[in-house]
């Protein structure tokens, strides 16, 4: 695959605009392919200052767009349809993920809807809390629908 040629001095003004979508396309230009691991290494190799450098996890990890921290703050601290966004987001990535002990999936717990490992269940020490299932009965029945047609447990 054919790669392009770019400037230094290019790649440090892209990343201080701090863009994900532009950092993306720029190493898809460079490169010409994606990957997450690759991207960070690539922000930390390049990265104009020590600012930059230690955000580049949450640049390639985290779509910032999920995790409303400013304004929208909800009950549980999120504007409500972002975290639903996020919550079936994050099914699609166990989904498409290897299925292993550590995979979570969600279930039901008394008054929420949990992600958790197949394994331990509710036993699990590192389960979250995703929703509440009050006011949200629908989306929980989908979401755990989904869940059981991809994972047998």
């Amino acid at each position: 695959m054919a790669t392009t040629k770019v400037t230094k001095k290019e790649i440090v003004r892209v990343l201080r605009s701090e863009d994900r979508t532009e950092i993306f396309k720029l190493f898809k230009r460079i490169n010409g392919y994606i990957d997450r691991h690759d991207i960070l290494n690539f922000i930390k190799r390049y990265a104009p200052t020590q600012k930059i450098e230690r955000g580049a996890w949450d640049m390639v990890y985290k779509t910032r767009k999920y995790f409303v921290e400013d304004c929208y703050k909800g009950k549980h601290g999120y504007f409500e349809p972002l975290r639903k966004h996020y919550i079936v987001e994050y099914l699609k990535d166990q989904i498409n993920s290897k299925i292993d002990n550590y995979t979570k999936v969600p279930i039901y717990g008394n008054s929420g809807l949990y992600f958790c490992s197949m394994v331990y269940g509710h036993q699990d020490y590192n389960k979250w809390r995703a929703i509440d299932i009050k006011n949200n009965e629908r989306f929980c029945e989908l979401v755990i629908s989904v869940a059981h047609k991809h994972f047998s447990y």
